[in-house]
């Protein structure tokens, strides 16, 4: 690993990535071949001074070496390389094989499934083959018609037949350009000393008879060596390429290591943040390798504008990560569902015609203000502090759940319980997402599969029950019709028509995607909406007038009151979502095809992240961007259409969030009962500016910690 690897050098190369594995694997074997050349060039002498006198007589005092000097010129230093392997093969038994089947070789039965190496190291030292074979003696090749293409089994430095080495052009050519480069320096007066390395003597020429060491040429140096030589071929191969296609501009992003790729920099900070200071440094289009997996992380209105309108429909699939396909039975929900088949069509339709249409979303109003209600009844019987994190999440995800399987359901609370740990298990990556390829990913990501599959189990358990208790009460009203989400679900498999059937496993698919997508989206909203506004008093303050002005000393909140009627309080969500959208990246996108963004190629089965947390606080689009002002919204005609790509909490296109106007009610309704019934402040004499705001990461960008505030009764 010491040196540099031709992907370090050119990131943005495609050849440097097809030769940067071949390099990797050569890289090895070609220098240590050139160090025992060396050493056995070092302790002949003779050989030494007929080498360089090839070199000078072909070279002629010429300052710089061109292939077409070189090229077949050298037969000597030929000679000097087979003979190197010969008696030093890099690797002397080979890579060993398997017999598929029984075989007879010499007479002698090889058995299925035995383990066989060829010692390709015995064979050139056989005396049989290679008289006085423990000498070093490149003449002995001088008449031979040996070659590296495997034909002569006496000489076998990379194998032969199917398996031979794949690299062996490109490592006998890099052998011997750094055999000439290693060359050329002791004739530039470099004192070979057969040990540890060799000095080149200060002061040559006409000067001083001094010297110093100045360089220590060792193993890891002629690893640097050799990849220097390796540009060479690189840059000679260039037009090669340019017969075969143009090289991919790939987007700019941080020096990759081995194996974890760029996981290092997203270490001690949350990824959304972390990406966002890299995109500082390389750009709105950044490319990162997080394992295995290309990742291409959007940062900018114009580049989110590209993935998700001008190319939205080659970045509409998702990819499917192992716990995802678990909780979402293989992407048969809302969310996960592959883009533009007969099940995605189907179910985005009846989000919005009949599941999350705006006339369904009215007629859980009731839902919405008998919750709310409660929730000001909680308060108002809390001790002081009162935790609003708690109280929030509580009275989401009632809503959530009376409208998606309705008040008196079995099991409710014991399937909120398991609903949130499938959440938690659903956060972040497992190492499988990571390392595709790797069995010893799947053997340690095996425990958290294991998790998520007995939590999946059970909630389909639960769902099973639950979706038989409905259908039982729907056969005794004999209409069939309810007024849950789950109700419209069951008369919709009832009367059939659908391109796609209904299953059991679509249904619970399909609503499991409701609450988390719902639930948890909405609170954290909600929650950050209610810190900010306790860290700006001016702006609770006009908040709280503007909702007690318009209801007058009401007992409740009403939606019929406030609808349309309080745009500050939007001002207020919408400068919350600016800068804490719930899902900071957005659900990740899937590159179905090569594609062009600003000027960048981004590689078909990338995964493309859109940072909207880094957008919504780009100061180039928001002045005073880590700023709280609601403010800014008044004269802006920006809405939740995402029409505009500098506001984008819930996507855009045609994986835009189909629930949105559903989550929006919600927030309104629950933060203007809180704002209009209580007056709020942080507890004892703490300073607004000393409320923590850190983030904690999970599915959402919720709190790292819970929101306390002191709350006082309001009497209008």
């Amino acid at each position: 690993m010491a040196g540099f690897n031709l992907i370090d050098l050119f990131p943005g190369s495609r050849l440097a990535r097809l030769l940067g594995g071949a390099s990797l694997r050569a890289a090895e074997t070609t220098a240590t071949t050139t160090i025992w050349a060396m050493s056995e060039i070092a302790r002949n002498p003779g050989v030494m001074e007929r080498a360089q006198s090839e070199v000078r007589q072909v070279l002629h005092g010429k300052s710089t070496v061109k292939e077409e000097d070189i090229q077949g010129r050298l037969p000597f230093l030929q000679m000097v390389i087979k003979e190197t392997l010969r008696l030093h093969p890099p690797a002397p038994l080979l890579l060993p094989r398997h017999p598929s089947e029984q075989s007879n070789v010499m007479g002698y039965d090889i058995p299925k499934g035995a383990t066989v190496f060829v010692n390709a190291w015995a064979i050139g030292r056989d005396e049989n083959s290679w008289p006085q074979a423990n000498e070093f003696r490149p003449e002995r090749f001088q008449d031979e018609g040996t070659d590296f293409s495997g034909a002569d089994f006496r000489f076998l430095p990379a194998g032969a037949s199917r398996r031979m080495c794949p690299e062996l052009l490109l490592g006998s050519w890099l052998l011997l350009l750094l055999l000439l480069l290693l060359l050329l320096l002791l004739l530039l007066g470099v004192n070979y000393v057969p040990g540890a390395y060799a000095s080149i003597r200060g002061g040559g020429g006409g000067g001083d008879g001094g010297s110093t060491d100045l360089i220590q040429i060792t193993a890891a140096v002629y690893h640097t060596l050799l990849c220097l030589v390796a540009v060479t071929v690189l840059l000679k191969l260039k037009s090669f390429l340019s017969r075969h296609g143009a090289s991919l501009r790939l987007p700019p992003g941080p020096w990759p290591l081995p194996v974890i790729g760029n996981m290092h920099c997203l270490l001690g900070a949350l990824p959304h943040h972390a990406m966002r200071r890299l995109a500082q440094r390389y750009g709105p289009v950044m490319l990162l390798r997080l394992g295995q997996v290309r990742a291409v992380v959007i940062s900018a209105p114009d580049a989110a504008r590209e993935v998700m309108k001008t190319h939205d429909a080659i970045f509409a699939n998702r990819p499917m990560y192992v716990t995802m396909e678990i909780f979402t039975y293989g992407g048969r929900n809302i969310t996960f569902a592959p883009y533009g088949r007969k099940h995605w069509k189907e179910v985005r339709r009846l989000c919005a015609t009949e599941l999350l249409s705006p006339k369904r979303v009215l007629s859980y109003r009731p839902v919405r203000e008998e919750e709310a209600a409660r929730l000001v009844a909680a308060v108002s019987s809390s001790p002081a502090p009162v935790n609003l994190t708690e109280r929030i999440k509580v009275v989401m995800n009632d809503i959530l759940m009376r409208c998606a399987i309705g008040d008196t359901c079995p099991m409710r609370d014991e399937y909120i319980q398991e609903l949130d740990r499938g959440l938690q298990l659903m956060a972040g990556f497992n190492l499988i997402d990571l390392f595709p390829s790797s069995r010893l990913a799947r053997t340690l990501g095996a425990g958290s599969l294991r998790a998520a599959r007995e939590v999946h189990d059970r909630i389909h358990g639960m769902m099973q029950a639950i979706i038989q208790d409905h259908a039982n009460k729907a056969a005794n009203k004999g209409d069939g019709h309810g007024d849950d989400i789950l109700d419209v679900l069951l008369r919709l498999q009832r009367e059939g028509g659908l391109e796609t059937a209904l299953t059991t496993e679509v249904v619970s698919g399909v609503l499991f995607d409701i609450f988390a997508a719902g639930s948890e989206t909405t609170a954290t909203t909600t929650i950050w909406a209610m810190s900010e506004l306790a860290r700006k008093p001016r702006a609770m303050e006009r908040a709280q007038s503007e909702v007690r002005q318009l209801l007058q000393g009401k007992p409740s909140v009403a939606e019929a009151d406030i609808h349309g009627r309080l745009p500050y309080l939007q001002m207020v969500i919408k400068e919350t979502l600016r800068l804490h959208p719930p899902v900071p990246l957005l659900v990740p996108r899937h590159c179905d095809e090569p594609t062009n963004i600003l000027g960048y190629d981004v590689p078909q089965g990338a995964t493309v992240f859109v940072n909207v947390w880094a957008i919504g606080r780009d100061d180039k689009s928001w002045p005073n961007a880590n700023e709280f002002k609601p403010e800014r919204f008044e004269d802006d005609t920006l809405d939740f259409s995402a029409s505009d790509f500098r506001f984008l909490p819930g996507g855009a296109g045609r994986r835009m969030c189909p629930g949105i106007t559903f989550g929006l009610a919600n927030i309104e309704t629950v933060l203007s009962s809180l704002l209009y019934h209580f007056n709020w402040k942080l507890p004892g004499d703490a300073s607004p500016h000393e409320l923590d705001m850190a983030e904690s990461y999970g599915i959402t960008a919720r709190r790292k910690t819970d929101l306390l505030l002191e709350a006082t009764p309001f009497v209008g």
